[in-house]
């Protein structure tokens, strides 16, 4: 179903089968779709989409998006507002560069953060994120969490996966898993404080102010990392704790002076010479 209407008024489409396409409008959108898809670009207000086995993708949208049901696909782009997923997802969510809140629910996971600047990537057994602005709070299970270039407070919770969690900037970081390893990298010139406990399993760490002691099937790593800051608190059933310094990145040299020209020749009188860029 295209739908060609006024340029500036609300919509609401309700479609029992098919699919739906709304492009260049301004106006609020309200959806209902079952067993189809809906598509949205160039939308200059909110968009609530009510789905039932139905797809949807929406890009450039001006306000919020939401959505409800039961979803396939779910693909979001370039949202300017903030995004509520809340329902069953069935298959992938795919979301990048959204300006606001995002908050998704579902009965294995819930999960929120400030931004997302870059992209992230979920389905059931994986969940991938890069360039995430916290609060983030994640809670999860039997999913493999790989979150990269997070800045701000963590809170991650999961099972029967593993938690990687690499870190822009620091925030108090909370992380507690069962049966899978947890890796978190911090930024080389960080301070901050631990206290990461392992049952079951092992720590390491690359930071040597850490003192770790076990005893009998616990192990414990402790301390304060340059002037503190930050607390990290991680804890683990029946798997390991990797603690890792992330790899500084050297100021890039200054480039060297240009060779001095060779001397030209007199330019003649009537006619001067320009210079030019390579």
């Amino acid at each position: 179903m295209d739908v060609f209407l006024p340029r500036k008024a609300a919509v609401s489409i309700t479609s029992r089968r098919g699919d739906v396409n709304v492009n260049e409008r301004d106006g609020n959108l309200d959806i209902s779709n079952r067993k189809g898809q809906v598509a949205i670009e160039d939308i200059n207000g909110n968009a609530a989409l009510n789905l039932e086995g139905s797809s949807a993708r929406a890009e450039r949208v001006s306000g919020n998006v939401s959505i409800e049901g039961r979803a396939k696909d779910v693909d979001l782009k370039e949202v300017k507002g903030a995004v509520h997923l809340n329902g069953e997802f069935m298959e992938s969510v795919r979301l990048s560069e959204i300006a606001k809140g995002v908050t998704f629910k579902s009965a294995r996971t819930d999960m929120e953060f400030s931004r997302l600047d870059g992209e992230l990537d979920l389905d059931s057994g994986d969940l991938r994120a890069s360039s995430l602005n916290g609060p983030v709070r994640l809670l999860t299970r039997a999913k493999d969490v790989h979150l990269d270039q997070v800045s701000g407070d963590v809170r991650v919770e999961d099972e029967n996966g593993t938690v990687e969690l690499q870190l822009r900037s620091l925030g108090n970081v909370q992380i507690q898993n069962r049966r899978g390893d947890v890796q978190i990298t911090l930024p080389a010139k960080a301070g901050f404080q631990v206290d990461a406990r392992s049952r079951g399993g092992d720590i390491e760490s690359d930071f040597g102010e850490l003192k770790i002691d076990k005893a009998n099937d616990q192990v414990i790593a402790t301390g304060t990392v340059a002037s503190g800051g930050p607390r990290l608190v991680i804890t683990n059933e029946h798997g390991t704790i990797e603690i890792r310094k992330g790899v500084a990145v050297a100021a890039a040299p200054p480039a060297p002076a240009p060779p001095k020209a060779p001397k030209a020749l007199p330019a003649p009188k009537a006619k001067a010479v320009e210079e030019t860029e390579n």
